[in-house]
């Protein structure tokens, strides 16, 4: 996960992130989640 406005959200569809999204200040408050290791599969 990219640590940036942007990189993190929803919406609708795949790609889509109308919805919501992780703007600057939600990196910032959010930072924990971004230094973890998520492994799929």
């Amino acid at each position: 996960m990219a640590q940036e406005a942007g990189a993190l959200g929803v919406g609708p569809s795949v790609g889509d992130i109308s919805w919501w999204n992780c703007d600057d200040a939600c990196v910032t408050d959010r930072a924990c989640y971004y230094d973890d290791a998520y492994i799929l599969g």
